[in-house]
């Protein structure tokens, strides 16, 4: 029996037994708290890469559009290098080459952006909304890039006359660009890539500044590293 703080023998090994059975049970307790954290890390790990795979699925077919001006073809460019895939740039196949301002027809046009639309991957670019709705349905990813008018119009004078345009080609170019906001009952206006971007079932991203549209480029790297 204990006298004034002390203990039997009998006592001693009663306590040395339960003091053992404690710390066994400690020890178990920190092994399995162990398995568990290292398991719970593990469960952690494995969304990343669902993740960065579902976000690879997103860059399957990739279409850009926007006003002209905002660097729509700048940035195909640079998603183009980063993927390693070719942009079509819808321009090249609206107009006849080498006749600046002379269209070509539009079924034949039309057929020409569905046809690489059943591809399993792409890259598109243009300001042309009717011409995005003929492979709506098979985006992945969606980039409207919307800067205010007077930065597309700056990027254009930039740039310069193009594709053998006059100077009063040139000058119409720059009203039709800052009339964007304000055109009707046209698939290259504003309100028209508006219901483009609402009607879009797959990944979007709206992009308002200069700087945005860089940063999206750098996101795309990051992902395809």
């Amino acid at each position: 029996m204990a006298i004034f703080g002390w203990t039997t023998k009998n006592q001693t090994t009663t306590y040395t037994k339960k003091a053992r059975r404690k710390q066994m049970r400690q020890v178990r307790c920190t092994s399995s708290f162990r398995e568990r954290a290292s398991g719970q890390s593990l469960k952690r790990s494995r969304p990343s890469s669902k993740r960065d795979l579902t976000q690879m699925e997103h860059l399957q077919r990739i279409l850009i559009f926007g006003n002209a001006g905002t660097g729509k073809t700048w940035l195909a460019r640079e998603i183009g290098e980063i993927l390693r895939r070719p942009a079509i740039h819808l321009d090249d196949l609206r107009w006849a080459s080498g006749q600046y301002g002379v269209a070509r027809d539009n079924q034949l046009v039309f057929d020409e952006v569905v046809e690489p639309g059943k591809a399993e991957s792409w890259l598109m670019e243009g300001v042309y909304g009717w011409l995005a709705n003929a492979v709506l349905h098979r985006v992945t990813s969606l980039i409207w890039i919307d800067l205010p008018e007077e930065d597309c119009v700056a990027n254009i004078l930039a740039r310069g006359i193009q594709g053998g345009g006059s100077e009063e080609d040139f000058q119409e170019l720059i009203k039709w660009v800052r009339e964007y906001r304000k055109r009707e009952n046209s698939s290259t206006s504003y309100a028209g890539h508006e219901k483009l971007f609402e009607a879009c079932a797959g990944s979007k991203v709206l992009l308002k500044s200069r700087s945005e549209v860089i940063n999206h480029a750098e996101i795309i790297r990051a992902i395809a590293a």
